[in-house]
C-alpha cells in the first residue's frame, strides 16, 4: 500500500469498505417489542482481510492509515460511492500566491548575483561545516534593504 499513490490507495480502501459495509434497513437481531430486527440507524462495517474478519485497529494498521482517514473514507463512500476523492483546494495550480517557474528562476538568479557581489569568503575550514565554499553575507544589510535593491533591478 505504501508504494501506491494516495488516490490509488483511496480507491482500494473504498472498494474494501464497500464490500464489507452492512447497509441493510434492519438489524439482524430480534427487537424486544416486534420480534423482528430493529430499524438500522447507521451502517455497520465488517472489516475483513483475505476473507477473515478483523478488528478496525488491525485494519488500519494493516493498510497504514489513521482513524481520521478511515472515517473520511467511510463518509466519502456513504455520500459519493466508489469514486476518487478530489482535493477541494485544487493544489498548487489554483494557488494565486505561488510564483511561476520563471519568477522562481529570476529570484534564484538575483540571490546568486547578490551573493557573488557582496558575500565574504571565509578562509580555512569551519568546524561543523563540510562545505569549503561557504560565504557569509554582511550583517549590516537587512532583508528590507536587499528587498529594495531587488525591486530596483526588477524594473
Amino acid at each position: 500500500m505504501t508504494d501506491l499513490e494516495t488516490a490509488q490507495q483511496d480507491l482500494i480502501l473504498l472498494a474494501k469498505l464497500d464490500a464489507a459495509l452492512n447497509a441493510s434497513a434492519e438489524t439482524s437481531g430480534l427487537h424486544k417489542k416486534s420480534g423482528k430486527g430493529a430499524e438500522r440507524k447507521r451502517a455497520y462495517t465488517f472489516f475483513t482481510h483475505q476473507g477473515l474478519r478483523i478488528c478496525r485497529r488491525f485494519f488500519m494498521h494493516l493498510h497504514n492509515i489513521s482513524r481520521t482517514r478511515l472515517l473520511n473514507l467511510q463518509k466519502h463512500l456513504k455520500e459519493n460511492g466508489i469514486v476518487p476523492r478530489v482535493k477541494r483546494s485544487g493544489g498548487q495550480q489554483n494557488n494565486k500566491h505561488s510564483l511561476s517557474f520563471n519568477d522562481t528562476q529570476t529570484v534564484v538568479t538575483f540571490i546568486c548575483n547578490y551573493a557573488e557581489a557582496h558575500a565574504v569568503s571565509l578562509p580555512g575550514r569551519i568546524p561543523g561545516f563540510m562545505n569549503f565554499n561557504i560565504r557569509l553575507l554582511p550583517s549590516s544589510t537587512t532583508k528590507k534593504d536587499v528587498h529594495k535593491l531587488a525591486g530596483r533591478y526588477a524594473m
